[in-house]
């Protein structure tokens, strides 16, 4: 839920700074940058992709740990490199229309992603917490 809450908060800084709201209150664009991109990214990796790979292994069975721990952080990175990225791709493609020429949207592509990562919990209750 920690790691949701900081996706949250990642992607609103994201469309703060798309629609140039720290140049309003007075923080500039490196400092802004710097603290979003970096400290998130840092938080976000202690608090999802440590815990997933704790979980990959303690249930990888034994004797073919190898084989099913490079499946399970195979099948992750494909979803997180491929996967979301393609979505990405075909959800500006179809209704946001930002290419390198025309970045007059971007700010809506934020906001779309911002809204996404707000969606995330609703599949929050189908996570177990009972062994």
């Amino acid at each position: 839920m920690f790691a949701m809450i900081t996706s949250v908060v990642s992607t609103f800084l994201n469309f703060v700074f798309a629609k140039r709201w720290n140049k309003d209150i007075g923080i500039d664009d490196i400092f802004f940058l710097f603290f979003t991109d970096v400290v998130f990214s840092t938080i976000q990796t202690l608090l999802y992709t440590l815990p997933i790979m704790a979980l990959f292994a303690k249930i990888t069975p034994k004797r073919i740990e190898g084989t099913t721990f490079a499946f399970l952080t195979g099948t992750m990175n494909f979803a997180s490199t491929v996967i979301s990225p393609g979505m990405g791709t075909l959800i500006n493609h179809e209704f946001v229309h930002v290419n390198k020429r025309d970045l007059s949207n971007y700010s809506t592509l934020c906001l779309i992603a911002f809204i996404c990562a707000i969606l995330t919990f609703v599949l929050l209750p189908l996570i177990p917490t009972k062994l």
